[in-house]
């Protein structure tokens, strides 16, 4: 499953009008499995919450990769996680983004705030994965 708004961010505003969602098909399709993945366009805490309502059945493998913003990234974290099956991973990317020089950043504009945050209020129910890729964050649920 993929849930995409396919608006971009500020870095994806040279492409054209539903460019994004062209190049997502593409790229499924390059795989040779595009019959096997559910396609829900819309903002991510929307449709995180659609799915939590459904009683979807839990995921191995989630990838959080929407919204930069603190507040954003903590609500699809916390949904995440409720869809998310005991042993499964969570990816956090982007973990140590930033546009901002050094030093001028605003940590309600970071994923980094957010993630820190929800790492340490469910530290009882999941383990940070040691020794990969500083750029993302991947966790397991206990």
């Amino acid at each position: 499953m993929a849930i995409d708004s396919f608006q971009g961010g500020i870095e994806h505003k040279h492409m054209a009008l539903g460019g994004l969602r062209k190049q997502f098909e593409d790229n499924i399709a390059s795989v040779g499995s595009p019959a096997k993945v559910e396609v829900r366009a819309g903002l991510s805490l929307d449709q995180l919450c659609r799915l939590v309502a459904e009683n979807t059945e839990p995921f191995d493998f989630i990838s959080v990769d929407a919204s930069h913003q603190a507040a954003d990234v903590l609500g699809d974290a916390v949904l995440a996680f409720q869809l998310l099956k005991r042993g499964g991973v969570i990816a956090f990317d982007d973990y140590i983004w930033s546009p901002m020089r050094p030093g001028t950043e605003n940590p309600l504009l970071l994923p980094k705030a957010a993630i820190d945050a929800f790492t340490t209020i469910y530290s009882q129910k999941l383990r940070i994965l040691p020794n990969l890729p500083l750029y993302r964050l991947y966790i397991q649920k206990y």
